[in-house]
């Protein structure tokens, strides 16, 4: 088992309450536990985690930060060798 496992196990077994998910790209992770289907998993610059965002309401535009994420792949930097391009987004 990588560090990446055990750490994924860790958190199921210890009871921080959190809740498994799979991104629309097949990356299976751990979010929030008020993490809904529509959120968006994020890779912030400068940050040690991925984190969830939700997609203001009624229409107005950026984010609204949900928390920290687990994601198998995307912890250590993985998600940033594969040629994905930076955005800017606001997040409130």
């Amino acid at each position: 088992m990588t560090r990446n496992d055990n750490l994924y196990l860790l958190q199921m077994e210890t009871g921080r309450p959190m809740k498994p998910f799979i991104t629309n790209s097949g990356y299976i992770g751990l979010g929030p536990i008020s993490l809904q289907p529509t959120d968006t998993v994020c890779i912030c610059f400068g940050a040690r985690v991925p984190h969830t965002l939700r997609r203001r309401q009624n229409g107005k535009s950026g984010y609204v930060f949900i928390g920290e994420a687990f994601v198998y792949g995307l912890m250590d930097g993985e998600f940033m060798k594969n040629g994905y391009e930076p955005i800017d987004f606001e997040i409130f």
